[in-house]
């Protein structure tokens, strides 16, 4: 029991000393509690998880929806998904742990929630995919550059193709038809019937004369009329384009999807399809090549 006491001084008389108070265990500080009994977390805490969970909840939307496969390669979306969903789930419990006892005041907050300010806009806005814009700012998988090496290492890769078919439509991507045209002997896909899949982009070409071969693909004069796809390996950051020209008067808008079945025009620096046809189609579900 505190209170006071007596203390007998060396004369004999009896004093009264005023009780120590117990030391306060927290040191004097007051601590909140959780209902559950736990120490609550605190107001930076509680504001960090706040943003977390609106973050973690615009990528799982982004992921749910598709729209993240327009940044990422596919083969990442579950792996985000998963990651979205624990980020929400520990922040909703940081969150609830500390409930009733949040303010949200102060400038701390403002700056923490201009964090959530891109996702946002990536969600809101929707950007679409890598289109023609940004095939000057990507390297190119079919470039005469990159054909010149490939030709220079032939010798020594041992790569190999299956055999077309003479007489069926032959399926492939932009990529493979860059690989066949630059890895194996270009003679072996002209007659052969190919349908690839891209989006049209526009290409100006200056001071070729008619009939003449350019670094750019087949004569042509004032522009051509180019067929491309991406290839990313992560993210929209590492993007390389894949591109062939199309020997054609038709016309269509940049970034309009289509199928094109053709034939190789022969003695071209760059794959360059002669087409039966093409066809528009609407925007693969996964517009890159894997």
């Amino acid at each position: 029991m505190t209170g006071a006491h007596h203390t007998t001084d060396p004369r004999g008389q009896d004093r009264v000393s005023a009780a120590t108070p117990p030391e306060d265990p927290h040191g004097g500080h007051s601590h909140a509690h959780s209902h559950s009994g736990g120490t609550a977390p605190g107001r930076a805490a509680q504001r960090s998880a706040a943003v977390w969970l609106v973050f973690a909840t615009m990528v799982g939307a982004l992921v749910a929806t598709g729209r993240a496969g327009n940044y990422v390669r596919g083969f990442w979306l579950p792996i985000l998904g998963v990651v979205a969903l624990a980020v929400l789930v520990l922040s909703a419990a940081v969150l609830w742990r500390g409930r009733g006892q949040w303010r949200p005041v102060g400038s701390r907050l403002s700056v923490m929630w201009l964090l959530v300010v891109p996702v946002a806009l990536v969600s809101l806005c929707a950007p679409s995919p890598l289109g023609a814009a940004m095939l000057s700012s990507t390297t190119t998988g079919g470039d005469n550059r990159v054909a010149r090496t490939a030709r220079a290492a032939k010798a020594s890769s041992g790569i190999s193709f299956p055999e077309l078919s003479d007489s069926g439509v032959n399926e492939m991507t932009l990529e493979e038809l860059s690989d066949r045209f630059n890895f194996d002997d270009p003679a072996k896909l002209e007659g052969k019937q190919l349908s690839v899949i891209g989006f049209i982009s526009h290409k100006k070409v200056t001071g070729v004369e008619p009939g003449r071969d350019s670094d750019a693909g087949p004569a042509g004069g004032a522009g051509q009329i180019m067929l491309n796809r991406f290839k990313i390996y992560c993210c929209a950051a590492d993007a390389i384009a894949y591109t062939a020209v199309l020997d054609t008067e038709e016309t269509f808008d940049d970034d309009t999807w289509v199928t094109v079945t053709g034939t190789i025009v022969p003695g071209q620096s760059t794959p360059t399809l002669s087409p039966a046809s093409i066809e528009p189609i609407h925007q693969p579900k996964a517009p890159y090549l894997s």
